[in-house]
């Protein structure tokens, strides 16, 4: 068969062309072994959001007498994560607190 032309005379495929076929290959994927999923982990999650929740408070009494200073060395961001980390700690203990009493522990 023959190679389609355009208008520029450049040679192209064209809906006319036969691609030759590919050839098979025989490889093969090796076979995985069968994994082990472990037991589930219990963890206490309303001790642990506690604790977090916890140290973001006691990382904004530390940053609270340096406010002056963070802000002339362009830190006062950390006084302010550490506050918002504060606040949506206490948020997620409510959540899971109200989740509880729906009788969705999780």
């Amino acid at each position: 068969m023959r190679n389609a032309t355009d208008e520029l005379g450049r040679r192209g495929p064209g809906p006319e062309i036969d691609h030759p076929r590919r050839a098979s290959h025989s490889a093969t994927i090796r076979a995985m072994p069968d994994l082990v999923t472990p037991p589930p982990f219990q963890v206490n999650t309303r001790r642990l959001i506690t604790i977090g929740t916890a140290l973001w408070f006691v990382a904004f009494l530390v940053l609270l007498p340096f406010y002056s200073w963070l802000g002339d060395h362009g830190h006062r961001i950390w006084l302010w994560t550490s506050l918002a980390g504060w606040v949506l700690g206490l948020v997620g203990l409510a959540i899971m607190s109200r989740h509880r009493r729906s009788g969705r522990n999780v």
